[in-house]
């Protein structure tokens, strides 16, 4: 009898590759995968201190007032910085370190970090084609925003807590049409294949004192969200991000993302073929070029940004974040072999 041929429409289940994943970790992989990026990525440190908003009530207006105060010049004409086709990472400096200092908590070596060369132009256009055929459905947006950061609105999907006690599935991957649901979950389906399981790796290998503290966030949602990921494992992203935002467009106003954590990484997806379009930050004093295939990681709660004008073609933005509510819960429990337990 003739062996059926293996389809290679999808290739291995996500289910295989988180024990390939798995395997990789046990045999050393973020170690040999770190001493290889180090010939790809130019390394320096800031001598700035960016802490103005370490300590502010979180609201909008402050964040630009103080941005105003301190740095006067339009972030958007910012000198841009040089970067040669390689990956970039900006470390913090010694004093920042102290300042953010919270017991109990990792303090994040990095500011940001720029991967070049992430996603292949096929998958670009992969996710430009699902992510067409989703907007074509017109899903709702639920949220409302008291301070607009951008013209163009963002769809909000995964999982997050916010005031809440207990995780949920966001409202805008819930509340949509059944055509809009199953073009959401094509489009999120492709990017776990081809993008977060790489956006895990990197965050094993360059950020490995936030790791136990997101796995763990991660074991509580799956704990918690059952059912929910059962019905649409689309919506488990993984442990490196809990939830995106995405949209047609970029953010045009100096902010800050009050609803992500400190202790961890954003993660910023442009797709398209577009120029201009920097990301300005006025405490380094820089805009980061971000061109089709890179990926930035940056700390967008310690950080005030904003985008500079896309003077030609169109940018989809995915930015894929971890709302401080769910990792602060998380810090509140222990992983045991029977589940979790609330300690003070």
């Amino acid at each position: 009898m003739a062996r059926a041929k293996r389809s290679h429409h999808g290739g291995r289940s996500i289910a295989k590759r988180e024990q390939k994943f798995q395997r990789w970790i046990l045999k050393g992989g973020p170690a040999k995968a770190a001493e290889t990026a180090r010939l790809h990525t130019v390394f320096t440190t800031t001598d700035r201190v960016p802490s103005e908003f370490l300590k502010i009530r979180q609201n909008q207006a402050t964040v630009r007032k103080i941005i105003l105060q301190k740095y006067p010049e339009d972030p958007k004409t910012l000198p841009i910085l040089e970067i040669d086709n390689k990956n970039f990472q900006m470390n913090s400096c010694d004093q920042l370190k102290e300042l953010e200092a919270t017991p109990g908590l990792p303090v994040v070596p990095i500011i940001f970090k720029l991967f070049n060369e992430f996603i292949p132009r096929s998958v670009q256009r992969g996710i430009i084609t699902r992510f067409d055929a989703l907007m074509a459905t017109k899903p709702r947006y639920l949220l409302r925003s008291r301070n607009p950061h951008s013209s163009k609105r963002a769809l909000h999907v995964g999982s997050w807590e916010c005031s809440m006690r207990r995780p949920s599935i966001t409202a805008e991957a819930q509340h949509q049409k059944t055509t809009t649901i199953t073009r959401l979950d094509n489009l999120l389906q492709y990017m776990k294949r081809h993008i977060f399981q790489k956006i895990v790796r990197a965050w094993c290998r360059d950020c490995p004192q936030l790791v136990c503290r997101s796995i763990r966030a991660h074991h509580r949602l799956q704990r918690c969200l059952k059912k929910a990921y059962k019905k649409r494992p689309t919506l488990d992203f993984g442990p490196a991000f809990f939830s995106i935002a995405m949209k047609d467009g970029s953010s045009e106003h100096v902010h800050l993302d009050f609803s992500d954590d400190i202790h961890t990484m954003t993660w910023i997806i442009p797709i398209g073929d577009w120029e201009g379009g920097e990301f300005c930050i006025p405490q380094l004093g820089i805009g980061i070029p971000l061109k089709p295939g890179q990926v930035l990681a940056i700390r967008t709660w310690l950080l005030a940004h904003c985008n500079a004008p896309i003077t030609a073609g169109r940018r989809v933005v995915f930015t894929c974040f971890s709302e401080k509510t769910v990792l602060k819960h998380a810090d509140l429990h222990i992983l045991e072999k029977d589940g979790y337990i609330v300690f003070n």
